[in-house]
């Protein structure tokens, strides 16, 4: 093809021509490549090999690893275990004999670009063709270290993707979300929602939101659970003697709360004349009493 070869230098992709004139896709020397890879520090014990990422690395690549004090190691990647750990052996050897190079921990690990594996047609589609009943080719969602994502049945027996993660909108969007939270013999594990308490602060926040809420069964009532609850008056202040639950008392003279009547008596007579009410020696209320001529009590009022 006529040009100075810059195409192939970048990678483009290229074409040529068959025997019946029609253009066929050749792929571009980068696209038969990969790319290289360097990791480092990297970790080696237990004949595994770690990395802070093995996206990028496969079976059967070349890499090198290196160490201050030892000579460059050519192996090949034997398997990749997870998304940090593989393991290696020597170049060539059986892929189930794995080395253990534990004089390079913390060293690095290169990748050099190097020629992809090769495989044919007929080994793709032996290792995608999925036998009867299925009878088709298999198509299985992976991430980018050939983990598989998983899937649910739900109540209605329907084979679902397994789905959990975070939803943004940036637009307004209706959600339905259906709570099943009556347990029925079709539905025997169903939704419950549990209430979290603030822990008490001045300025309450989402980091406070951890307190989980307790309740108890009754003693008499046992198919009746009451949740545990603290009740504190309009300035947040919680009942105690000295500051009671407001009750409305009608016919009461002296409804204030006291721990003390201190008694006060005419001096000639002897008789009652007055009581104080005080509460933690502090009075509350004062009450007189008025007497007739024989010093029969005719009257008690508040002054």
């Amino acid at each position: 093809m006529p040009g100075n070869g810059l195409g192939q230098q970048r990678g483009l992709q290229q074409s040529e021509k068959t025997e019946d004139n029609k253009m066929a896709y050749v792929p571009s020397t980068f696209e038969r490549k990969w790319p290289t890879i360097i990791l480092t520090p990297i970790s080696v014990a237990n004949h595994i090999v770690t990395v802070s990422d093995t996206a990028g690395l496969h079976e059967k690549q070349k890499i090198t690893l290196s160490a201050v004090g030892e000579e460059a190691l050519e192996l090949e990647i034997k398997r990749v275990l997870s998304d940090t750990t593989f393991q290696v052996g020597e170049v060539g050897s059986d892929m189930a004999l794995y080395a253990n190079p534990i004089a390079y921990s913390g060293g690095t690990l290169t990748m050099s670009e190097q020629p992809r594996n090769a495989m044919g047609g007929d080994i793709v589609l032996r290792a995608v063709y999925e036998e009867g009943p299925a009878v088709a080719l298999r198509n299985l969602l992976v991430n980018k270290y050939g983990e598989p994502f998983g899937s649910v049945k739900d109540n209605a027996g329907i084979n679902r993707l397994a789905v959990d993660g975070q939803f943004h909108a940036d637009v307004d969007v209706q959600v339905d979300v259906d709570i099943d939270g009556v347990w029925e013999p079709g539905n025997p594990d169903p939704d419950n929602i549990g209430l979290i308490g603030n822990t008490r602060s001045i300025t309450p926040g989402p980091t406070n939101q951890i307190q989980r809420l307790t309740g108890k069964p009754g003693t008499v009532n046992t198919d009746t659970i009451s949740l545990d609850v603290s009740i504190h008056d309009h300035l947040g202040n919680e009942f105690t003697q000295q500051n009671p639950v407001p009750t409305k008392r009608t016919n009461v003279l002296v409804p204030e709360n006291h721990d003390e009547i201190v008694l006060t008596r005419d001096p000639v007579t002897f008789v009652i004349t007055q009581a104080v009410y005080k509460l933690a020696t502090a009075t509350v209320a004062t009450v007189a009493f008025d007497r007739d001529a024989f010093l029969n009590l005719t009257r008690a009022y508040r002054v």
